[in-house]
């Protein structure tokens, strides 16, 4: 954040930058689950080598994580079944879960993310507005937190907002759980189902 700060990046700059740094860092994550000796000489001999310039570090270590990408594709393409396993822990990203690390989880990403929106999220919205199958715009979220509130069906000590969106051409009904007194978004989700005094949207025949 102080690299951010000193350059004065904008918002999708500064995205862009930790996106690099976090695929930066899982990549080295990769090197150190798949070869342990791998790793520990790069440690010793270039990540925590002084003498070893910040450009000289980068290359070296992209130069690992290349390379360990290339051993696994190759391991994956023999059927093995050590390369499914490997895959199912989530070491090579194009095959298995998300990698540890990612913008999802980075606090200076939810930063980032609820500077833009102006509205504040918790753990679990932030990774449900950065789903670009779930999100729901940062402008859809503030109309409808400017609706009339109603008191949330699951009792939370935050207010119930119903509106009206449009997702990739089609009508949705949206329900926003909102607490005023933090400007957090503890909830939201939409569908074609009935919501609070919204009735339920029909699907268009095609």
């Amino acid at each position: 954040m102080d690299y951010v700060s000193n350059k004065k990046m904008n918002f999708g700059d500064a995205a862009d930058f930790q996106d690099a740094v976090n695929r930066y860092y899982d990549g080295l994550a990769g090197v150190a689950e798949y070869s342990q000796s791998a790793f520990e000489g790069l440690d010793n001999d270039v990540i925590n080598n002084k003498s070893v310039n910040n450009k000289n570090t980068l290359l070296a270590s992209d130069f690992y994580i290349k390379k360990y990408n290339a051993d696994l594709i190759d391991v994956i393409k023999q059927g093995g079944r050590t390369g499914v396993d490997i895959a199912a822990m989530g070491l090579f990203p194009d095959v298995g879960p998300a990698p540890r690390g990612t913008m999802i989880n980075s606090s200076t990403q939810q930063s980032i993310v609820e500077s833009k929106a102006g509205l504040n999220f918790t753990n679990t919205t932030i990774k449900r507005f950065l789903d670009p199958a779930r999100t729901v715009s940062a402008k859809d979220l503030q109309r409808a937190i400017n609706t009339t509130g109603y008191p949330d069906p699951q009792g939370a000590e935050a207010t119930a907002h119903y509106t009206t969106i449009l997702k990739n051409g089609n009508q949705y009904n949206l329900k926003v759980i909102y607490n005023a007194q933090d400007n957090t978004i503890y909830h939201f989700h939409y569908s074609r189902a009935a919501m609070g005094p919204l009735p339920k949207i029909l699907k268009l025949k095609q």
